[in-house]
């Protein structure tokens, strides 16, 4: 190509003949403009005569550019201008793809595979909340075809078909992490559709107990089944811990000579204690002997980090029939009425809600209040007041009674 440079009657467009390559009855023209933008000079070629450009366009190029300058709009330079086209065509592109991701391929083939984190028996419930519910609803369907009224319609027939409140909350929870992850993954750009969508009212709670003929056979029994899972348990009805906080309790947590546990990153956000009873203290201290006292200090088979609650435990509580005839599921006795049984026990041995709250690691008093009508410092003294006041008596309440 002629490296002679010729200026055109536009300012700040010039161009270049080509020696052998034809446009028309003349040489082939490549186009190059040139100006200024916050101190610096540009030379930015824009193109061929053939391919379209002419010098008029060119000129028009650089007065686009100078309007956003003017105007403190991008793009203020060619290559941004040409930047921009990239990603708005890439942008289209992706939107076109997004058009052909249905929620059930996204759901099999991106999101569980991300869920390695998660324990088995979560990703077990999430699967199957897909061959049931989901795969229906909205298998078929695209992320943009989906709407708040899809959403609405699958809870209705949840609640219709008998599942309980919480279980449709942690549906709707479980496609709400799909779709984030669908939104970070690009494939879609639509806010989350269901966020409308009223939760269902639920009282879940657990009120169910162990007593304590029950907790004698149900940890007799779990010795001759897994000493580990024996010990899980004997620590969560002692002081009230969640299974997670066991499965992520180190050695390091444990204070032999205060008789304390240092739970760390709970439930509630905020770290607190647990105070060991002898029979828990001779426990740990016998693991400890047998383990090294290093690392977690409950391990699976493979020596790592226990993720979900094992089903030996929850086959020997109905092997012993503590649920026979138990039809309400509130009712019924799992692993974490262990933590209900401890929470249980200290209302009714006297301890007020205040410090019931605070071994629990409870946010708020209200979670706590749950066990208050089992305080006889709390509803029942009220209650005896009233039952006085019936017969015309007058009751003395003690100092502890008369405070709360």
């Amino acid at each position: 190509m002629s490296r002679k440079e010729v200026s055109t009657k536009y300012p700040g467009v010039i161009y270049r003949e080509h020696p052998m390559r034809k446009h028309g009855l003349t040489a082939d023209r490549y186009f190059i403009i040139y100006y200024r933008y916050n101190a610096k000079n540009y030379r930015e070629p824009v193109g061929w005569a053939s391919e379209g450009m002419t010098a008029q366009k060119a000129r028009n190029i650089i007065g686009e550019l100078k309007e956003n300058q003017r105007r403190g709009e991008p793009p203020f330079t060619l290559k941004e201008k040409r930047q921009a086209a990239i990603e708005a065509f890439e942008a289209e592109k992706a939107a076109a793809e997004a058009e052909k991701v249905t929620f059930g391929k996204f759901f099999l083939q991106t999101y569980l595979p991300a869920q390695d984190l998660k324990g088995a028996q979560t990703l077990r419930r999430e699967r199957s909340f897909y061959n049931v519910w989901f795969k229906d609803a909205l298998g078929t369907a695209t992320f943009e075809d989906i709407s708040e009224l899809k959403v609405e319609k699958l809870k209705r027939d949840m609640l219709k078909a008998g599942r309980t409140a919480r279980t449709v909350e942690y549906a709707l929870a479980v496609i709400r992490q799909v779709w984030h992850l669908a939104e970070r993954r690009k494939v879609t750009n639509k806010p989350w559709p269901g966020r409308f969508v009223k939760k269902p009212k639920t009282d879940n709670r657990r009120v169910a107990f162990f007593t304590q003929d029950q907790v004698r056979a149900l940890l007799t029994e779990l010795e001759t089944l897994s000493l580990t899972w024996r010990d899980i348990t004997l620590l969560s009805l002692h002081t009230g811990m969640r299974a997670g906080e066991i499965f992520n309790l180190l050695w390091e947590d444990i204070d032999f000579e205060r008789r304390t546990i240092h739970i760390r990153d709970p439930k509630s956000g905020r770290n607190r204690f647990a105070y060991m009873t002898l029979e828990v203290l001779s426990r740990m201290e016998a693991r400890q002997r047998q383990q090294g006292g290093n690392g977690f200090v409950f391990t699976g088979r493979d020596n790592g980090k226990i993720r979900d609650v094992s089903n030996t435990v929850q086959r020997t509580i109905d092997g012993l029939g503590f649920n026979q005839g138990v039809s309400d599921r509130r009712h019924k006795l799992t692993f974490h009425s262990c933590r209900h049984t401890f929470a249980s026990w200290a209302a009714m041995s006297g301890v007020d809600m205040f410090t019931l709250q605070k071994l629990l690691g409870h946010e708020t008093a209200a979670m706590t209040q749950r066990y208050s009508h089992l305080s006889e410092g709390g509803l029942q003294a009220a209650a005896r007041r009233f039952e006085a006041s019936l017969e015309g008596k007058i009751v003395t309440l003690s100092p502890r009674e008369a405070t709360r």
